[in-house]
């Protein structure tokens, strides 16, 4: 998997020029497929963001960042966040995203799979270094709330508690928000989570905080009100803010205050005793191609009270069941900081994008603008937005020309099969 760019993939992964390289801050390299591939872990790592909490803590959360944005564009986001929570956060770092390719971090290309086996390998590692399931949080905005669903969904299905799910901005499917704008989209892109279908997996057990705003302008809020009005669990909360748009809401009053609020009563953190854990040094370093790497160290910190260390066990994930898909600094709102920047999903990508999630298709009909018994248009295939979207993808060097004519030549082929399957049907 991830050994070259497919059609959808580049199209649903539009990925940014890198914001930071081996030097940054905080930065950590995770074993491949730690915990059920042996052989992958000892040989290769990726990269992720490691923000570990000021005081002793009862949560580690694991965060799936959202499109056209790497761990380094939201380090000062997520680091408000664990001050604010006194949570450790983990951000797992994208195929193909960050860290420019060299000899030794070889060019990688995004694709949903990927992007499940690193967040399983990310909770399988501080599983293994003492950290109790029932402590570990998974944080997902806009695309990364599908892995932080399936991951979570999968764990529920083995009958692992975890700590929760916090879902910010979240879609009912990818197929679902492709098709608010054009249900073309679908023939392309590859239905990689379907958080419907993953919820209901992690119910009834499963702590969820859903957060999205009424202004999105991006994924409709009735995608996270759907998500929240399916999940059947007592342990559920909602918050749906106004004046909170896709890329721009306040940190801490759209986020903070309400994820803490949901750690406090509806999470299972609170069963555990705060520990106080960090990553092993051997993790910080980028590691050699070519030397195997150590074995993780477990924490001999008197101040972790979680478990037996050495009785310690990782769920169970074979190759053949690892998530195949589906194919503010303050409290007041006056004074909060409001997160929009360029370098977060960001505005300034939002205002060139603004025909859809990832600049694709432009929207041609609002569900929720449509009234009551009103007739409902067809929409209509309208080709420059899709055609300004490649041109800014060549641009930044991220597909080639040649590529971008295949992917013209696929839409017209794709749209002549629809219009002589359609008059052939009118016969």
């Amino acid at each position: 998997m991830g050994n070259g760019p497919s059609l959808g993939n580049s199209l649903l992964f539009p990925v940014p020029k890198s914001s930071y390289d081996e030097t940054l801050d905080q930065l950590i390299w995770i074993p491949e497929d730690f915990g059920f591939n042996k052989r992958r872990w000892e040989h290769k790592s990726f990269p992720a963001l490691w923000i570990k909490s000021a005081k002793p803590t009862k949560c580690i959360i694991i965060y799936f960042h959202a499109n056209s944005c790497d761990i380094g564009h939201i380090q000062p986001e997520l680091q408000v966040i664990s001050d604010y929570l006194n949570a450790s956060i983990c951000a797992v770092e994208f195929p193909g995203y960050g860290i420019p390719p060299d000899s030794i971090y070889p060019k990688e290309y995004p694709n949903g799979d990927d992007i499940n086996r690193r967040g399983i390998s990310a909770f399988n590692l501080f599983v293994y270094l003492g950290v109790p399931a029932s402590s570990i949080v998974f944080f997902g905005r806009s695309i990364g709330t599908g892995p932080a669903c399936r991951i979570a969904g999968d764990l529920g299905k083995k009958g692992v508690k975890i700590g929760g799910v916090v879902l910010h901005a979240p879609y009912m499917s990818v197929h679902k928000i492709v098709q608010d704008y054009s249900p073309l989209g679908t023939w392309i892109i590859d239905n990689y989570w379907d958080n419907e279908a993953s919820i209901l997996d992690m119910a009834p057990n499963t702590p969820l905080l859903i957060i999205h705003g009424l202004d999105d302008e991006i994924i409709n809020v009735i995608h996270g009100k759907t998500l929240f009005d399916k999940y059947e669990s007592k342990f559920k909360m909602g918050y749906f803010p106004s004046e909170s748009y896709h890329n721009e809401f306040y940190i801490i009053d759209d986020i903070a205050m309400p994820f803490l609020d949901f750690l406090r009563t509806k999470s299972n953190v609170n069963d555990n005793q705060p520990f106080d854990i960090d990553v092993p040094k051997v993790y910080m370093n980028k590691p050699s191609r070519f030397n195997k790497r150590a074995e993780p160290v477990r924490s001999t910190s008197r101040d972790v009270h979680i478990c037996n260390l050495r009785s310690t066990s990782l769920p169970s994930f074979g190759e053949t069941d690892i998530l195949k898909s589906n194919s503010k600094n303050n409290s007041g709102r006056a004074e909060s900081a409001r997160m929009t920047n360029s370098r977060t999903e960001s505005s300034r990508a939002c205002k060139a994008q603004t025909s859809g999630p990832c600049g694709i298709f432009r929207r041609t009909v609002n569900p929720l603008s449509q009234k009551k018994g009103s007739k409902s248009t067809s929409p209509t295939v309208d080709e420059k937005p899709l055609s300004n979207y490649l041109d800014q993808l060549t641009q930044r060097g991220a597909i080639s020309r040649e590529f971008v004519n295949e992917v013209v030549d696929h839409v017209h082929e794709t749209v002549d099969t629809l219009v002589d399957t359609a008059a052939d049907d009118m016969k």
